[in-house]
């Protein structure tokens, strides 16, 4: 069943908000037409599943509330067609991949497919993995959200020089992030060996409340996989 469509286009040679427009499209229930939403609509076609408003785009497709600083540099502010990147796009599943998009020259820096890799075991891949296409398009770029990057960069080999490693193995969390009553979030990003003392994973299972929950909008349901593939990695450590 077809429930949303939600467009995203380039429209300016910028990075940032500017250089991109948002739509929300909802489907009819034959699933022959759109209507677009611009406000959004809760449990589309009787469903659980909700299509956010056109101006919540912004809060994922921004990079997050830092990447809306007006005084970064064009270079360090993130583009936003989120999982549209060399890590991302570099694979055999579909005929969107890497290899194909340089083929075709549509790339503007052209990335080997050996360094567009995520480094480690396959523990570790898959959770760094996750992380990095679900976690970094707010905690990535120039001003990552609490100065937590998540993103895996082009042509590592080792798990302890990613950005994830170093900005939460051991590292405490944002002060500010303990208000808003979630004081029973664990005091540390990640705990080595201890997912149950790692404040990632207990964010990862809130739902309900914005403050608490990530990601903080647009998911009603803990992704379970993705859950496991941290606590497993957390746990190897």
């Amino acid at each position: 069943m077809r429930l949303e469509t939600r467009v995203i286009e380039k429209v300016a040679d910028l990075r940032g908000e500017a250089g991109w427009t948002f739509e929300t499209y909802a489907w009819n229930e034959p699933g022959d037409d759109v209507e677009r939403v611009m406000l959004g609509r809760r449990d589309v076609l009787g469903t659980d599943h909700d299509i956010p408003a056109e101006d919540d785009c912004t809060e994922c497709h921004s990079g997050g509330e830092n990447q809306r600083d007006a005084s970064l540099p064009q270079d360090e502010l993130l583009d936003l067609a989120l999982g549209f990147g060399a890590i991302a796009l570099n694979h055999n599943g579909s005929d969107t991949t890497l290899e194909l998009l340089s083929a075709a020259g549509w790339l503007s820096h052209e990335v080997a497919a050996v360094d567009a890799v995520v480094p480690g075991n396959d523990t570790a891949r898959e959770a760094l993995g996750y992380l990095h296409v679900n976690c970094g398009s707010c905690h990535g770029g120039g001003a990552p959200s609490k100065d937590m990057n998540l993103v895996v960069p082009v042509g590592l080999t080792a798990v302890e020089d990613t950005p994830t490693f170093q900005h939460t193995i051991d590292q405490p969390t944002d002060p500010d992030s303990r208000a808003d009553g979630i004081e029973e979030m664990p005091t540390t990003r990640i705990t080595p060996g201890e997912p149950d003392q790692s404040a990632i994973v207990w964010r990862m299972q809130q739902r309900g409340d914005d403050d608490a929950q990530m990601p903080p909008l647009a998911t009603d349901v803990v992704h379970d996989a993705g859950v496991a593939a941290v606590v497993t990695w957390i746990e190897s450590l």
